[in-house]
């Protein structure tokens, strides 16, 4: 498995970026505009989300943004591992 060291840099970061996804983007005067074209498949999914949690496309593509800073900025640390667990599974993902 992972060093005890990694199991706690694990822990940090996963409280990190839960701590970064769960926030709500707040409204605010400033904001950057980008026109996404996406496939309609993918669409869909991101529309089934968003139905699930009741919020809009908008936040949940927010989140995954957030996220894919988070996995980025991780990524830059040769010794850092980006891990979902699920019950007693842990997946590593390499970070791009």
């Amino acid at each position: 498995m992972y060093p005890q060291y990694t199991t706690h840099i694990f822990i940090r970061i996963l409280e990190e970026v839960m701590l970064f996804v769960n926030k709500r983007s707040v409204p605010s005067r400033k904001r950057a505009k980008y026109h996404l074209s996406l496939p309609v498949s993918l669409h869909e999914e991101l529309q089934a989300i968003a139905d699930e949690e009741q919020v809009s496309i908008a936040e949940i593509m927010r989140r995954f943004l957030k996220l894919g800073v988070v996995a980025s900025k991780l990524g830059q640390s040769p010794n850092a591992h980006l891990c979902i667990a699920n019950g007693d599974t842990i997946q590593r993902i390499l970070v791009f």
